[in-house]
């Protein structure tokens, strides 16, 4: 007997579907699509509301959705997985594997610096301590999020970077693009590691730990 057969499995499906009837009615959600895998099978899969509302489409199985920065999540396991198998390292210059994608700046031409795998994943994030604050990059959901990390909810007073050129960055608080506009600047070193940060006239420093 498969597994969807299986009358326990039949009932959870159904509460299951019930539930994201009620769900996306209550949050207003358009529509979706779901499927369950056991055991690399599809063992189930529904679509629910619409796919589109002008035309009206139902949503089904088969709808293709837009994945838009999920992509991150499939490309860093795809890397992990060609690091496993011998076939890359994390520190591989990406124009040794992709020689139609260059880049310039310093330590690039030489094949060296956070063009590889490893840095494109998250060639900013980090620490950075100065005298007058202590702040962490990290990426969220495909974005540069600067925190305090010393705040009871850092995230409560995030600064978004946003690219603008070349290692240079704007931050994006909730009450705007900063009090100035100031922007935020990471410097290489010469091997094409970050070094420190400049926000403003102000400059923090890469540390390993706190």
């Amino acid at each position: 007997m498969s597994v969807a057969a299986d009358p326990g499995v039949r009932s959870a499906l159904g509460l299951l579907s019930a539930w994201i009837e009620s769900q996306t009615a209550y949050s207003g959600l358009p529509g979706l699509s779901i499927g369950i895998v056991h055991d690399q099978q599809l063992v189930w899969a529904a679509g629910f509301g619409r796919a589109g509302l002008e035309p009206a489409r139902p949503a089904t199985p088969d709808t293709l959705y837009r994945i838009a920065s999920i992509t991150k999540l499939f490309t860093s396991t795809a890397i992990l997985q060609l690091r496993d198998a011998g076939k890359l390292r994390l520190d591989d210059p990406l124009v040794e594997h992709l020689p139609w994608f260059p880049m310039g700046g310093a330590g690039h031409r030489e094949g060296r610096g956070p063009a590889g795998a490893r840095g494109t994943a998250g060639r900013y994030a980090g620490r950075y301590r100065s005298p007058w604050a202590d702040v962490q990059v990290l990426v969220v959901e495909g974005r540069l999020a600067m925190i305090d990390p010393s705040l009871p909810d850092p995230m409560l007073a995030v600064t978004w970077l946003h690219p603008v050129s070349e290692h240079t960055f704007r931050g994006e608080t909730k009450n705007g693009f900063g009090s100035h506009g100031e922007p935020v600047v990471f410097s290489l070193d010469d091997a094409g590691r970050v070094a420190r940060l400049k926000v403003g006239e102000n400059f923090l420093t890469s540390v390993s730990d706190w």
